[in-house]
């Protein structure tokens, strides 16, 4: 069956060769969807970060579309309450109790969020969370969409176990799940030692103010030269610059809002630090 969803503006991101390491929660067979015309589903990743605590998950399609696409993560999470039946015809037999969609239309307008059983059923898709609780990014390359955001905006618990699917299509349709049947799992606990280490290093630089609306201020604890990175929660450089300066001031008004990780490198020691845009 069909879902049509209510539209509002979204943004993809495209870029190259993905940088980051990924764990295989389920595979699929090429050609088995229902409309040789949506997207059809190959693969389904997941990659954790304990220091950021945010996790993203990528779908493999075999033909890459910019528009008119369709990408849900559907799981059934320990703990998060009442749940649904997932209304594709592949794997109706899957409960679940968070939905995160992401779908675009051409011309580009669309709809981003992460909801429960009963938004969904509602087309309510930012319940729990909108859009700028996600990240997109879109690898024409790797045939790829990456859906990264906070653990806890999934489901604000200690840990995050869940069994997952996906399933892709169009803007207007669901098309493939992935898999068939049966669900890939995950079980994502934040790592204390190293938050706990992330926070003894933090006296190497300082930055204010945190959050802000994109324009930051970094007070380093040394004249040296320093190399001064910036990465998204999916593991993508998006700034970089030196600096011998103890105060050097960094813009970044020009990215989405969200949660970035600034990295400062001083003499062979690197130490880190979470940032927010507003």
């Amino acid at each position: 069956m069909k879902k049509l969803l209510l539209l509002s503006c979204i943004t993809l991101f495209s870029f190259g060769a993905a940088q980051a390491q990924w764990t295989t929660l389920s595979t699929d067979a090429s050609g088995d969807g229902a409309n040789s015309s949506y997207l059809d589903g190959t693969k389904l990743e997941y990659r954790y970060d304990d220091m950021t605590d945010s996790v993203w998950f990528r779908v493999t399609v075999s033909q890459y579309k910019a528009y008119a696409f369709g990408i849900n993560i559907i799981l059934d999470v320990t703990g998060a309450g009442s749940k649904g039946t997932w209304w594709g015809n592949q794997n109706s037999s899957f409960q679940y109790n968070r939905l995160i969609t992401a779908w675009m239309s051409n011309p580009p307008m669309g709809t981003v969020g992460i909801t429960d059983a009963a938004g969904a059923a509602s087309s309510n898709y930012t319940k729990i969370a909108g859009a700028n609780k996600i990240t997109i990014v879109g690898n024409t390359t790797d045939k790829t969409y990456t859906l990264g955001m906070k653990r806890t905006d999934i489901y604000n618990g200690a840990s995050l176990n869940a069994k997952v699917i996906a399933a892709v299509g169009a803007h207007n349709g669901w098309n493939d799940d992935l898999p068939n049947t049966g669900s890939g799992s995950i079980n994502l606990t934040p790592n204390t030692t190293a938050v706990h280490h992330l926070s003894k290093e933090k006296h190497q630089f300082s930055i204010h103010p945190n959050p802000s609306n994109g324009v930051f201020s970094l007070v380093q604890n040394s004249n040296n030269e320093s190399q001064i990175t910036v990465y998204n929660i999916t593991g993508i450089k998006v700034f970089e610059t030196t600096t011998k300066q103890k105060e050097t001031n960094i813009d970044l008004s020009s990215l989405s809002s969200g949660t970035y990780v600034i990295k400062l490198t001083n003499n062979g020691t690197t130490s880190a630090q979470q940032i927010t845009i507003q």
